[in-house]
C-alpha cells in the first residue's frame, strides 16, 4: 500500500491516501 500512499499525497488526494494508512503493516510508516 505504500507506494499508492505517497501516489496520493503527492497527487495533493491526501483524504483518500488517509484511507489506506491504516492499512500499512509498519506503524513506523504511518507516522511519516
Amino acid at each position: 500500500y505504500k507506494p499508492f500512499v505517497e501516489a496520493c499525497i503527492d497527487a495533493e488526494e491526501k483524504n483518500e491516501a488517509l484511507k489506506y494508512i491504516p492499512k500499512l503493516a509498519d506503524p513506523r510508516e504511518k507516522a511519516e
